[in-house]
């Protein structure tokens, strides 16, 4: 091959090319974003499902009780206080544990402790590990946003009406990263103590998942957050009635 007026041959031809290839892939490199490998698809896909039945047990609950569950149990305070996660228990067809709750004593009483090493994958985000050490996960990874502005008020039972925001913008729950939370334990995330990002390293909406986190919205939807949502539309989604106006997030 002649370059210019000069003959190119052996190495000195091959070397160029290979520098001319290597240079485009570099590029097509650094164009592309990380892709998921199908075994995290899938995962997230399980982790959305999860959220999915937990929503649509809680419309379940609602249409029995017409409202939502407390994070604490009984409005009345006639009882210790129990996990909304414990309310729901008839309806994602575990009516079994929910007849053997000791709604007498507190969630870690001398009864109920005999559910303590019980695993309910259902409150599990696969992408977690299901095990720790030798004993099977007992947390939850699934968790509401409590407080007054939220469905998850602990002063009074939230109704539909309550949700001037919008059904479809109103979180019910979303992940919680390395929860330390028990599923019977009637513990959830303080809507004025958490961070207002995801994924922020703090206390907050969180996971295992590349950029974002699964949340569930009132009206049955499970949407991936990234966690480039701003802030104030975080909290906006948060809020039950706060009158603010969310554009598309």
């Amino acid at each position: 091959m002649y370059v210019g007026n000069k003959r190119v041959t052996g190495f000195g031809f091959i070397l160029p090319i290979f520098l001319l290839l290597l240079m485009i892939g570099l590029c097509i490199h650094v164009s592309i974003p990380a892709v998921y490998t199908p075994r995290h698809v899938a995962r997230r896909s399980i982790c959305k499902n999860n959220l999915k039945q937990l929503g649509l047990a809680m419309h379940f609950y609602y249409d029995d009780h017409k409202m939502f569950p407390s994070p604490k149990g009984d409005f009345g305070n006639e009882l210790p206080p129990y996990s909304w996660r414990i309310a729901l228990l008839p309806y994602v067809e575990e009516s079994q544990l929910f007849d053997r709750y000791n709604f007498s004593e507190e969630w870690n009483g001398p009864s109920n402790a005999s559910m303590n090493s019980i695993q309910l994958t259902l409150f599990l985000c696969p992408e977690n590990p299901l095990r720790t050490g030798d004993h099977p996960r007992t947390e939850t990874d699934y968790v509401g946003i409590i407080g007054d502005e939220t469905i998850f008020s602990d002063g009074h039972p939230t109704k539909f009406h309550d949700i001037s925001d919008g059904t479809s913008n109103t979180l019910m729950f979303g992940e919680l990263l390395n929860s330390d939370i028990h599923w019977m334990e009637p513990r959830d995330l303080d809507f004025n103590a958490i961070s207002k990002r995801i994924n922020s390293g703090g206390v907050g909406i969180s996971s295992d998942h590349e950029g974002g986190a699964n949340v569930a919205f009132v009206d049955g939807m499970v949407r991936f957050l990234s966690e480039d949502i701003e802030p104030n539309v975080l909290r906006a989604l948060m809020t039950k009635s706060g009158g603010e106006t969310v554009d598309e997030f």
